[in-house]
């Protein structure tokens, strides 16, 4: 992986891609074809197999198993060399390397490293040397990659280790990642913008982990996170949001089976290479006898997945006989696109072959795009940090570096153009992009004179809704063009106002008619019979001398379900002649009067003011209903000791259950349940309010039935009995006719007493007594403004 370049590589890498971008068009051929095969890597890996690492923790066969994972790795055009510390005292050692290339099958290149043994020595820095004299003859098209793995300090070395890596580092073009092993290790300092790269292993347990991050940062991959992995039973599900092109399935332990990937849009994939790895018990020479105990979980299989085309956004399932330690690498299948805004707004996408622009300044932003479907990327899996580009305008190069912000200014003349742009992840990935496209000469800016019509009305409208359709008014636009040398205006040739297009789009609308009533009136009209989407439509037509245009609205339907109000036009032109291209854009208000209130009246009172009326009219009988209080409840207490009715030598207390009748209008009733659990058996009394005062305090109801609690005395008494509290006695009138009964309203706090009449029926005589009252809210005490005294 390489991330931002220091300042003499990236100086000399603009010169060198330059040249390389020149050489199409001075063939007259076309700037960019499709992107050039992957020439692949040349890795140098440097393999400490010293003494120290014969430890029994097992440093060597940790750092062996990791490198069989590494080899498992590489793509069809990397190569990879292991020196092997033992074989390189000097940088002129004539030691032999483990050479293992990327063309061959996947489990050979495993094995290869598997089966390779060594004779433990010192720590030479010769082998050091000897891999970068080995990546100087690497040819210049491959990456190259120096990994050393080390848990020791360095023989014979230059000073200090990290400055003369970052030295070899840039007269190379090469990348270093270090890993160093263990607290006795030597460490240099991470420096990912010199490209180079620090990890630390604090034991033994620890090497598997950082040879597999070295192998992201070198095979641009990155590991995905158990947010997007969920484990069932034999089973992963893989949720991408951006495509892959190529996804590694590294499942540790014994006979570890992996099946095919399936899911997206019909997508089932096969692995292209299942990779088996295991630990080697093959003992370094001289130590043959030393007892080590093998770590068994060091096994496993690297299924990975390559298909053609990629693999899209989606959820995946791949099934996996031990899901307990699974780690998932992806390569993220993004590319990078710059971003162009022009003076106008105009926003131009540089990917691939493009239309044509116009020359000028641009602000320029860099966006990843999904490899498969073009589409901007905004996902986890693939985070711009930052980006290089690379332009070339009629061969004269400008270098966009370090655009953290993701952002840039620059000019293009007309002609050709053609760049290269390197964006840098955030987990050390790099992904390219190319662009090309012709360069036209930017029109000359215009100027827009708006002339509105004369106002109609005291609110400053031109046009009104009713004369719309009649109305020969028109808001006129001249139209001038600016000329940059001597920043004069002038008249537009007869052929660019023949073909100039005159643009109108609504930016915005306001009220701006009448008083307050007024207002109201017309905003409930807009908001009852005007729907949204019947805007005026603002019509263009050649005005009668050479660079004006006419302006007229029209109705964009019925006349009375049209918008009115101030709008706010935005003007824009394009035209052109044999000379040049004219661009601009301008803005004016035209206010609309709307339809006198005589003619939206009737549309709000037909059908809206006869159903407000009802509503009015609901509400105020609502307001007049006589209501019961709403915190009524009843209760039923007996004093007394008797056996039939189950109470012994207590006061027994019952709620009574109350069920009110909702009635919209009329006075609100309720039905008392008399009833006590089976010992008392009643009918039901029936109360209805006779006050619809808002104080409950104040309200009465009328019993409209005595008969229950009679019936309640006839069950304790043995017969009926008079009841306290009810209504008038009869009366006759002068004629001797009967009068009614006349019957008092009930306050609800009132107590209805049921007595009883000793019979014989009960051993001792008590009282029933129906209680019907409201109620009462605790209050919280007031707190005093006091302080207490002390």
């Amino acid at each position: 992986m390489k991330r931002a370049f220091s300042a003499p590589i990236r100086r000399l890498t603009a010169m060198l891609l330059a040249f390389v971008l020149l050489i199409p068009a001075l063939c007259g051929t076309a700037v960019f074809a499709d992107a050039p095969e992957d020439p692949g890597r040349r890795i140098a890996v440097v393999y400490d197999d010293s003494g120290s690492m014969m430890n029994r923790d097992g440093n060597w066969y940790q750092a062996k198993y990791a490198m069989e994972v590494f080899a498992a790795m590489l793509t069809a055009n990397d190569e990879m060399d292991i020196f092997c510390m033992s074989e390189f005292s000097s940088a002129w050692s004539s030691g032999q390397t483990v050479h293992v290339n990327g063309s061959m099958e996947p489990q050979q290149r495993v094995d290869i490293v598997h089966d390779m043994n060594t004779e433990p020595s010192g720590t030479p820095f010769g082998s050091v040397e000897a891999a970068c004299s080995f990546l100087e003859q690497a040819p210049n098209d491959k990456e190259k990659w120096l990994v050393v793995l080390t848990d020791g300090s360095f023989a014979s070395a230059p000073g200090s280790v990290g400055d003369w890596l970052i030295r070899r580092s840039e007269e190379l073009d090469m990348s270093v990642v270090y890993l160093a092993i263990g607290a006795s290790a030597e460490t240099i300092v991470d420096l990912p913008e010199d490209r180079v790269y620090a990890y630390e292993a604090a034991n033994a347990k620890g090497i598997l982990s950082g040879v597999t991050q070295m192998a992201n940062q070198v095979f641009d991959q990155r590991q995905l996170s158990d947010t997007y992995i969920q484990q069932g039973l034999g089973e992963l599900t893989l949720s991408l949001d951006v495509s892959a092109s190529q996804i590694i399935l590294f499942a540790q332990g014994k006979q570890i089976e992996v099946g095919t990937l399936t899911g997206g849009e019909n997508g089932a994939w096969d692995p292209n290479a299942r990779t088996n790895v295991k630990y080697s018990e093959l003992m370094p020479i001289g130590y043959e006898t030393m007892f080590v105990t093998f770590d068994q979980s060091l096994q496993g299989v690297l299924a990975t997945y390559t298909p053609i085309g990629g693999i899209p956004a989606g959820e995946y399932k791949v099934p996996v006989s031990d899901t307990s330690n699974v780690q998932v690498y992806y390569t993220p299948n993004v590319r990078a696109a710059l971003v162009l805004t022009d003076q106008y707004g105009t926003v131009y996408g540089m990917d691939g072959d493009m239309g044509p622009l116009y020359s000028g300044d641009y602000q320029v932003t860099v966006q990843l795009l999904d490899g498969i479907t073009g589409q901007p990327v905004n996902s986890d899996l693939a985070t711009l940090r930052s980006a290089n580009a690379i332009v070339i305008n009629n061969g004269n190069s400008t270098e966009l570096l370090d655009l953290q912000d993701g952002s840039g200014t620059f000019h293009l003349d007309a002609g050709d153009v053609s760049g290269d742009i390197s964006a840098y992840l955030l987990d050390g990935q790099t992904v390219q992009g190319r662009f090309s496209a012709t360069v036209e000469q930017a029109p000359f800016d215009t100027v827009l004179s708006c002339t509105l019509p004369n106002t109609i009305d005291g609110n400053g409208n031109h046009f009104a809704l009713e004369t719309m359709d009649t109305d020969t008014q028109a808001l006129t636009v001249t139209v001038n063009w600016l000329d940059p040398e001597t920043s004069q205006l002038n008249p537009l040739s007869d052929e660019a106002w023949q073909s100039g297009q005159l643009t109108v789009e609504v930016a915005g609308r306001s009220e701006n008619y009448g008083g307050f009533w007024e207002k109201l009136l017309y905003r409930l009209y807009d908001f009852l019979c005007t729907p949204r989407d019947k805007d005026i439509r603002w019509t263009v037509e050649m005005g009668s001398t050479p660079g004006t245009y006419l302006i007229r609205p029209e109705w964009n339907g019925d006349l009375e379900h049209t918008l009115w109000g101030a709008f706010d036009l935005k003007l824009a032109f394009i035209s052109e002649d044999a000379n040049a291209t004219y661009k601009g854009q301008g803005v004016c208000t035209a206010g609309v009067a709307p339809l006198p209130l005589s003619a939206i009246l009737p549309g709000l009172i037909f059908p809206y003011g006869i159903v407000l009326l009802l509503l009015i009219i609901a509400l105020i009988l609502w307001l007049r209903k006589k209501r019961l209080p709403r915190g009524m409840v009843a209760s039923l207490t007996y004093t007394g000791n008797a056996g039939k009715t189950g109470f012994a030598n207590s006061v027994v207390t019952r709620s009574l259950k109350i069920q009110r009748h909702f009635s919209l209008f009329t006075a609100e009733k309720a039905t008392i349940t008399l009833s006590s659990n089976g010992i008392l058996q009643a009918g039901k009394l029936e109360i209805r309010a006779t006050e619809r005062t808002l104080n409950n305090s104040e309200r009465r109801f009328h019993v409209l039935s005595w008969k229950p609690l009679q019936d309640i005395n006839a069950n304790l008494n043995g017969g009926p009995l008079p009841v306290d509290a009810a209504p008038g006695a009869d009366s006759k009138d002068k004629k001797g006719r009967k009068k009614k009964k006349k019957e008092r309203p009930l306050k609800p706090n009132l107590q209805i007493r049921c007595k009883s009449n000793a019979d014989g029926n009960f051993t001792n005589p008590g009282s029933v007594v129906i209680t019907i009252t409201r109620e009462k809210k605790k209050r919280g005490k007031k707190k005093s403004g006091r302080s207490k005294r002390r």
